[in-house]
């Protein structure tokens, strides 16, 4: 504890960056004097007067000056340097008699060690902690780094019986768990959102498009929260994975009614077709009103997480925050770069991308004429016919919601 509290404190605290390093656990040593009453009686002293001689043991004082040597005036003083308990137990405390009476013959001089609060143990085992607290506006993972070097120097250089672990709490594993989970969900997000359309629409084009959301609307957020000069701490990073699930919604929604109008235009007579331009344009208007009130509403949930005080706040206002700036910006994305990309990529060879259905939504669109049939044929086990629906959406609902209770 002694090497921790005065040695390797002061070299962690020289870095720049740390603003406080407290030590916890072990035995400071101290030198103790336990005053024996009855021998305090003795010699008619009190402790007060043992206090007084003690503490002028280890001492400095000036004892006045050397006059006229040469032309100068040479300052005397008395240095007192306490290195073992025999020193201070042979410090005098008065004269009985004649005789001097030190602290020893009134009390016990020893080491021991000095009144703390708290333990620490490491790996069961006694220990001695070192808390380093950063100043405000370091960058985590820099003064790790430095801090790690400086111990690293300063290993094979200790004591012999003391065994440093410099690898115990590290705010720094926090972070690179948030970065590496961001990453995880981004890659994984990435990958589920190209499978599905590609069953879905058999497109790449129509992949690219809405993959290029991702990265864009996470860049903008960023910039946004770098503006706003907030912290990408570990809560900011957890709001950007949970918002990477959602930040294709509206580019997915924008796009794939982009591209079943411009199905639908490819299937018109030559005359009565559209421009790109203006298919795009609308399709992207037609959904545009759904898109904007949808992640408002999103958007307002996360609200009341801003008004919320003390640590609760400090937990949840980061996380909020960014959520909801990362969400507005796939709206923003959504709004005006995605329909720009869907015209861009589909005013050309429109006829060999915009093809009929895939397979996979072919197959779904059987299974449901099936069940649409069986319902209404009140045949709930199998299907004998699939000529086509006979009812509206809502009463094949209501039929199946009413049959099964």
């Amino acid at each position: 504890r002694s090497f921790a509290e005065f040695d390797l404190r002061n070299k962690i605290l020289a870095i720049p960056g740390v603003s406080q390093v407290v030590s916890i656990g072990g035995e400071l040593p101290e030198y103790q004097v336990n005053v024996d009453q009855n021998r305090l009686r003795l010699y008619g002293l009190t402790v007060s007067d043992i206090v007084e001689a003690a503490g002028g043991s280890h001492s400095t004082d000036s004892a006045g000056y050397l006059p006229n040597v040469g032309n100068f005036e040479i300052p005397i003083r008395q240095q007192s340097r306490v290195t073992k308990p025999e020193d201070i137990a042979d410090t005098i405390v008065s004269y009985q008699d004649g005789y001097p009476v030190t602290i020893g013959q009134v009390a016990d001089v020893r080491i021991g060690p000095a009144l703390k609060r708290g333990e620490a143990s490491e790996g069961g085992l006694p220990a001695v902690i070192i808390s380093v607290q950063k100043a405000p506006g370091t960058n985590t993972l820099t003064l790790t780094e430095e801090v790690t070097s400086l111990l690293e120097q300063i290993e094979p250089t200790l004591p012999n019986g003391i065994v440093m672990n410099s690898n115990v709490f590290r705010q720094s594993h926090f972070i690179n768990r948030a970065v590496s989970n961001v990453t995880t969900v981004l890659v994984e997000a990435v990958a589920i959102v190209a499978i599905i359309l590609m069953l879905f629409l058999m497109n790449i084009r129509t992949t690219l498009i809405t993959l290029t959301a991702l990265p864009v609307s996470l860049a903008i957020g960023l910039i946004i929260m770098d503006y706003l000069e907030m912290s990408l701490n570990v809560m900011a990073l957890g709001g950007l994975t949970v918002a990477i699930g959602v930040l294709v919604d509206d580019a997915i929604i924008d796009v794939e009614n982009v591209f079943r109008r411009l199905k639908q235009n490819q299937l018109l007579q030559e005359n009565e077709k559209r421009p790109t331009f203006d298919v795009v344009f609308d399709a992207s208007n037609e959904i545009r009103p759904a898109m904007v009130f949808a992640t408002i509403i999103i958007v307002m949930v996360f609200i009341p997480l801003l008004f919320l005080k003390g640590l609760e706040g400090r937990f949840f206002q980061p996380l909020a925050l960014t959520y909801m700036i990362s969400i507005m910006a796939s709206l923003f994305v959504a709004l005006t770069l995605t329909p720009a990309l869907c015209y861009v990529l589909f005013k050309k060879n429109v006829k060999q991308e915009v093809k009929g259905e895939s397979w996979l939504v072919k197959w779904l669109k059987g299974i449901y004429t099936c069940i649409c049939n069986a319902v209404s044929q009140k045949c709930y086990w199998h299907c004998i016919s699939c000529n086509g629906c006979v009812a509206s959406t809502r009463k094949y609902i209501w039929h199946i919601i009413f049959t099964f209770i």
